[in-house]
């Protein structure tokens, strides 16, 4: 199982958020920013009259390393998710409710940048296009581009997904081709465009010599199209140029207006986007915009966009309205029914139409007269009114106040969940003709600096947002508004995202005042110490997790710290290092403990920029004892330093380079420094001297970058932006890395420092320290089986802890956990004579329990002592981030009192790790209530962590209190405190460590799903089980085109939602073993949804219904039958604990029988819990237990030991004895069988497991007896007979017939001549002579009765006795006589028959005492 790490972030101020996309959710419930950095940002909107906040920051997702260009809004597995797109063309998938990155997928478009997207109706796939002429169809499951539409000749610039109806999704796209084109996603119609619209020139089309028009040119063609949308409605659409906007009839391609852009160069159009299906929003460059009411052709019926007359991919629409012209290539070219003449329309003619004069949107009126220039306009429509403007509401650097908003009843015009408008409009006409990267994020050069430099702004719907590089949103409500000529404009707020971290700069404080801003920070995690630098040179060290007041060192340096290092002591003496980079030009190393100075390097004519050590494997290997203690540094000129902290003196300085470092490696077996300037050129250094061995560029420079080992790499932005792995000597004292930690900083920004708990590791640490050992004097323990971690390796000189080296930026917080088979199963049960069956007692004994040694002791220490220990310890002083302080005040002062821990400072939240490392963090102003009030499964997280260190922590005896209080309060009393805002555990996260190798973290998992679903009523728990059940038979729509598709994904997403079907592989006894369709293809979340599904059935089995039951049941027999799942033994866990729900479903019991059986025989856990399993079989139907293990008796095959189905069968006999009481006979013949001297081969396998099950049955039935020397067995049977069997022989000796009720009890005499038998039922004690000889089979001397005993009627009928219930399976004689009925364990437990003398009986029966019967004389 996959190592479990929570992540913790030290917030050491507020992130750069310079937005350059957004979008708003098709709920109205958040708002999503990405940033030019590659952060996104996903606010809480609330637009409810009655909230105060309405739009605040909530989580901060770090992964992208460059700019985000578009956003996109889509499902994944049953949650909401953002797409990300990013100047780099890489696509990641993030969860809405947590921030948790699902998907990582780098590159995607071949490191073009991703332009514009679109989610298709179904919110499974998306389109993106890139700067290239295709647009991809990704499905989001799978992160595989299933189509790809070709057809523009240049660049696709927008993207717009709508549907029709029933009809499959359709996409309409623009190009810097001037075109604009239909797309059917049907699998048979995405090899061509439905249609192709080319655009006239002067609305986005091109005269055939050129595809880059400008708006200052001067010319009429107006510049390329932008954006493209669709009326709600499929009436009209609009094409949106820098220049103009046009709008046309949908169903026709029928122009009607273009409207040139009122606000002038060189803002220009940006985007537009339908508020409803009457009006437009068009909003500029920065942020200025109008809204227009549109009029239809007067006189006509225009019908809605339709392609179900299209009789193929490339048919050209037919309209009812004069036919458009059709150009060579087929295209369709819109009506040339077009006025030439510009109409100019002034602000006071407009307020006589319906509209009213332009106010911006701060104060004021502006000017009264306002040019709307259209052109081409229709002869039969009208020109648009302007209804409204917005003219730079923004301008404000102060934060707006926020104004009530309208009671919304109605939501926003969305084609099924998707914005109408691409949410990151794209300025292809930038001004700056030098630009060639022409998405990057729009801005407007203002002079004034009273305003926000804008990023950003759409309009999604109802909902105008404008975005600023200061991270200022403000947002536009338009819903239910539309001002007459005297009302107020739209409600607006305005947030900046910075405002989430305004409570983080309070506590680096002194004497002198606020120390300054943080530039760099680093965690020594051994000593648990967070040391900052800050701007002003000041260096700060807090002792974590709690440290209110630090230890300051004021101007430290006499400028920017900008990078922080740090030394780990190769013994005990040595001191702790810290190493400081400054910008001015010095290096100086600290005393960790003291603070005091130690030395200074003034080696550097530039600021020092980072600061890093070589890989720990070198420090480790004697030849490399020129690394040991050592450390980098690279400056700004343009050298990197080499430095010695044994001698603290500078080894070497190499440069000047060429250029600035852009990557340092190294060549051990030359014993080379690389270094890789900017500018290509890469110089070669001898380590040992520090002369230059050359420099080398052009395709050799690559080839022999490629052939070293990289230590060092410059990134701008990078959120693996670590400086030493897991493996770093740091990280190394801390054993098998329980606390990782490292620093993720764009250049120039505020560092945000994590830590990582790795939840295995931490548990595996505790008990180390904790769990008392138990020693032996005369053995010790093999090493294969000892608790705890394998001690950690000695730290090595050299290794450093970086804050800003990204060498092992792949590595970040990935932990490897090795399963380890526990000891194999005991050996089978063995007698001390293999040659007859044997009475003694270590025979008995060897059936039993495993003894254990009572030579061993236990060392505990004392309370006072452990917990003082602990104090230092790295995971136990993590804990205290898990406590819910502040919710329980007894609990505070419990924790403080007895686990001796404090509320962590300074500020922290918690966050997610998802693929890649990508990291999802709560910001600070969330609160600490957040991670209940997040998601599910950051709750599940969260608690699984709290609760499986309180278990570790149980082992102290005086501490029981506080941690048992922690772990109520995570299962029991945060639901209750927080009922209307907590978030109740994921489930599915729960499940998937329902089965795993560290005990703490499972039994936590298991404690909070039961508690989980106890809370729940009945009601939601079906609720919830129904909304999983849909992702079994959850079809996959959109499969992928074979033209387009590799072979090495094809296979994957076709059997990911298969829809259920009567396949074979679908039957209830389970798929054929060849199936090919095998588990492990599968999406590992639905297996996860059918564990959740088989938990809630076998702890509530009211949760599921029967078509749910039955999926599940058939789910769970293919995991069984393919045996590939490494969660396995949570099925045969399951199967167990819920068979008599699945039990109606299982066709081929016997089948099911004998695979656990043989699971059985494997190692550790699988054969407990396959054994465990065989057991509640076996209770529920006995006969198939009885038949299926007598089968397997008689195969006797070597690799199937039949001696282990005879141990199978006793350790039913001993665990469930009532269950086969109606199978005593055939249970007993079954087992008789086993030594048969006919098979000499299963007599000598089985004799000792056959010794002990008999034995036990002996113990366990009163109604069976057995005799040593006459190796007799006599079995009392419900048939009213007395089976008497010879072991010798295993065979039947005789059977006794006379009683007239079912046998009860059955006892030799010590001598073997005589036996008694008693009968409950009839009431009646017989005496059988079961003496013979030769002569008496010649003579015919038979056993047979000599004596009988009526039992008094008061001793027969003082309880309310009868015989054993007969079994619905075993043929039997109908219950004897009208006697109420006994519980059968009650029976078995109280009624015993023995022989007190030769001539005497003793009959006990619990209820009353026991009854002596006294023969005649003696047998």
């Amino acid at each position: 199982m996959e190592g479990v790490v929570l992540p913790v972030v030290l917030w050491n101020g507020a992130p750069s958020h310079d937005i350059s996309a957004m979008l708003v959710t098709s709920d109205r419930s958040a708002l999503i920013t990405g940033a030019s950095n590659g952060n996104i940002c996903i606010w809480a909107l609330n637009l409810e009259k009655t909230k105060e906040a309405c739009l605040a920051p909530r989580i901060f997702c770090l992964g992208h390393t460059s700019a985000i260009t578009c956003l996109g809004e889509a499902s994944f597995s049953s949650h909401d998710v953002i797409v990300s797109g990013s100047a780099d063309g890489s696509v990641h998938v993030w969860s809405m409710n947590d921030g948790t990155c699902l998907h990582a997928g780098p590159y995607m478009l071949g490191g073009a940048s991703a332009c514009a997207m679109t989610t298709l109706p179904d919110r499974r796939y998306v389109a993106i296009a890139g700067e290239s002429c295709d647009i991809y169809i990704v499905d989001l499951y799978t992160m595989d581009i299933i189509h790809e539409l070709r057809g523009h000749t240049d660049w696709v610039t927008s993207l717009f997904a709508f549907d029709i109806g029933k009809e499959s999704p359709y996409l309409m796209s623009s190009g810097r081709d001037g075109t604009v084109r239909y797309w059917s996603l049907k699998d048979s119609e995405t090899d061509f465009p439905l249609q192709t619209l080319p655009l006239p020139e002067g609305v986005g089309g091109t005269d055939g010599t050129s595809h880059v028009t400008h708006y200052h040119t001067g010319t009429d063609r107006g510049g390329i199209p932008i954006m493209v949308a669709i009326a709600p409605d499929l009436l009209t659409f609009i094409v949106v140029t820098q220049r103009v906007v046009s709008l046309f009839i949908a169903s026709t391609s029928r122009l009607l207006w273009s409207a040139v852009c009122p606000f002038g160069y060189p803002q220009g159009w940006g985007g537009g986007a339908y508020v409803d299906k009457r009006k437009i929003l068009m909003f500029t460059t920065n942020g200025q915009g109008c809204i227009y009411r549109l009029k239809l052709p007067k006189g006509e019926t225009v019908t809605p966009l339709s392609f179900m007359g299209t009789s193929s991919a490339r048919s050209h629409y037919s309209p009812a309205t004069p036919s458009p012209l059709l150009n060579s290539s087929g295209g369709i070219i819109v009506s040339p029914s077009l006025t030439s003449t510009p109409i100019r329309l002034q602000n006071n003619l407009l307020a006589q139409s319906g509209g009213f004069p332009l106010r911006p949107l701060d104060s004021g009126y502006n000017s009264p007269f306002f040019d709307l220039n259209i052109e081409n306009l229709d002869t039969n429509t009208l020109p648009p009114i302007v209804i409204c403007t917005f003219n730079e509401g923004h301008a404000s650097q102060q934060q707006t106040t926020l104004s009530p908003f309208p009671n919304l009843d109605s939501s926003p015009p969305h084609q099924n969940g998707t914005p109408l408008v691409n949410p990151s409009p794209i300025n292809l006409n930038n001004s700056n003709t030098n630009n060639t990267n022409n998405n990057m994020p729009i801005s407007s050069n203002n002079n004034n600096n009273s305003y926000n430099t804008l990023a950003s702004s759409g309009c999604f719907g109802n909902i105008f947002v404008v975005g600023s590089s200061e991270g200022k949103v403000d947002l536009w409500v338009l819903q239910g508004w539309e001002s007459p000529l005297t009302a107020e404009p739209p409600p607006h707020t305005s947030t900046y995202c910075s405002d989430a971290w305004k409570d983080t700069y309070s506590p680096d404080s002194s004497a002198k005042g606020p120390i300054g801003v943080v530039t760099s920070s680093i965690i020594v995690q051994d000593i648990m110490a967070l040391v900052r630098g800050y701007d002003n040179g000041s260096l700060a060290i807090y002792s974590l997790p709690t440290a209110p007041f630090p230890r300051t060192v004021q101007n430290a340096h006499n400028g920017r710290v900008n990078c922080l290092l740090c030394s780990t002591p190769n013994y005990s003496s040595q001191k702790r290092l810290l190493i400081s980079g400054s910008s001015d030009f010095t290096i100086k190393v600290w005393d960790v403990a003291s603070f005091d100075l130690v030395h200074v390097f003034s080696n550097h004519s530039g600021p020092v920029t980072h600061l890093f050590a070589p890989p720990p494997s070198y420090s480790s290997s004697k030849a490399d004892s020129a690394f040991d203690n050592v450390f980098f540094s690279v400056s700004d000129d343009k050298c990197v330093g080499y430095f010695s902290l044994d001698s603290m003196r500078s080894k070497y300085i190499f440069g000047v380079h060429s250029s600035h470092a852009s990557l340092v490696s190294l060549r051990r077996e030359q014993d080379f420094l690389l270094v890789a300037g900017a500018d290509g050129t890469v110089w070669v250094w001898l380590v040992a001297t520090g002369e230059l061995e050359g420099r080398i560029q052009g395709q050799a420079s690559r080839d022999i970058l490629e052939n070293s080992e990289k230590i060092w790499r410059r990134e701008s932005y990078s959120v693996h932006n670590t400086a030493v792995s897991s493996s770093s000597s740091t990280s190394a004292i801390i054993d098998d890395v329980a606390l990782d930690s490292f620093t993720i900083q764009n250049m120039g920004d505020v560092p945000v420092q994590l830590m990582l708990f790795d939840l295995k590791q931490m548990c595996s640490e505790l008990h180390k320290h904790v769990i008392p050992k138990k020693i032996t004097p005369s053995t010790s323990l093999p090493v294969t089986q000892q608790q705890g971690p394998s001690p950690s390796r000695a730290p090595s000189s050299s290794n450093l802890n970086n804050s800003t080296s990204s060498s092992h930026a792949n590595n970040i917080g990935n932990t490897n956990n090795t399963n380890s088979n526990a000891p194999s199963q005991p050996s089978p049960m063995s007698s001390s004579s293999p040659s007859a069956l044997s009475s003694s007692t270590s025979s008995a004994a060897a059936a039993g329990a495993p003894s254990s040694s009572s030579s061993s002791s236990i060392v505990q220490p004392s309370s006072s002592s452990m917990i003082s220990s602990l104090a230092t310890l790295p995971s136990y002083q993590c804990f205290s981030y898990l406590v819910p302080w502040g919710l329980d005040k007894a609990c505070d002062v419990m924790v403080k009192k007895e686990l001796m821990l404090r509320p962590p400072h300074p500020s922290f939240s918690f966050g997610t790790r998802g693929e890649g490392g990508n990291l999802g963090l709560l910001v600070p102003s969330a609160g600490a209530l957040s991670r209940w009030q997040c998601s599910g499964e950051m709750t599940a997280i969260v608690s699984m962590a709290a609760v499986a260190i309180a278990k570790a922590l149980l082992s102290i005896s005086d501490q029981k209190n506080a941690c048992s209080q922690v772990l109520a309060f995570y299962c029991a009393h945060v639901p209750e405190l927080l009922r209307n805002t907590y978030v109740e555990p994921s489930l599915p996260v729960l499940a998937s460590f329902w089965q795993d190798d560290n005990e703490d973290l499972m039994q936590a998992a298991r404690s909070i799903f039961i508690s989980t679903i106890n809370r729940m009523p009945t009601g939601l728990r079906r609720t919830i089980a129904q909304g999983l059940s849909v992702q079994l038979w959850k079809p996959n729509k959109l499969s992928k085109s074979s033209t387009h598709t590799s072979s090495a994904t094809a296979g994957g997403s076709a059997s990911l939602l298969a829809p259920a079907s009567t396949t074979a592989a679908d039957h209830p006894d389970g798929p054929p073993t060849n199936n090919k369709g095998d588990l492990s293809e599968h999406n590992k979340a639905r297996e996860n949804v059918v564990f959740v599904l088989a938990i809630l059935g076998a702890e509530k089995p009211d949760s599921l219904d029967e078509r749910v039951t039955q999926r599940i049941t058939i789910e769970l027999l293919k995991i069984l039958y393919r045996g590939a799942s490494p969660r396995l033994v949570t099925v045969v866990e399951l199967v167990a604990k819920g068979f008599p729900v699945w039990r109606p479903h299982i066709k081929d019991l016997q089948r099911l029988l004998k695979l656990m059986f043989s699971l059985s025989l494997q190692n550790e856990p699988m054969a407990s819990a396959a054994h465990g399993a065989l057991m509640t079989m076996g209770g529920n139907e006995p006969a198939q237990f009885v038949a299926t293990l007598g089968a397997e008796i008689a195969r006797d095959q070597v690799t199937v030991p039949s001696s282990s189905a005879v141990m199978t069968i006793g350790s039913l006999v001993k665990r469930d004895p009532v269950a086969l009481l109606p199978l005593l006979p055939r249970l007993v013949e079954t087992v008789v069988r086993s030594v048969d001297p006919h098979t000499p081969t299963l007599r000598d396998s089985c004799i000792k497991a056959t010794t002990a099950v008999l034995h036990t049955m002996v113990s366990k039935y009163p109604m069976v007896s057995f005799h040593t020397d006459s190796q007799r067995l006599a079995v009392g049977t419900a048939e009213c007979s007395v089976i008497i069997y010879d072991l010798k022989t295993a065979t039947r000796w005789h059977v006794l017939e006379g009683h007239k009720g079912p046998i009860t009890a059955v006892a030799f005499s010590d001598s073997g001549r005589a036996l008694a038998s008693y009968s409950m039922a009839e009431g009646l004690v017989r005496i059988w002579n079961a003496h013979t000889s030769f002569l008496s089979g010649v003579f015919g001397g038979q056993p047979h009765c000599v004596r009988q005993f009526s039992l008094p009627k008061s001793a027969a009928s003082s309880p309310q006795v009868a015989s054993f219930p007969p079994s619905s399976s075993a043929k039997s004689s109908p219950q004897k006589l009208n006697s109420p009925d006994v519980p059968p364990n009650v029976l078995l437990e109280t009624v015993k028959l023995q022989w007190a003398s030769p001539s005497s009986i003793m009959l006990v029966r619990g209820w009353e005492g026991s009854i002596t019967l006294n023969l005649d004389v003696a047998l």
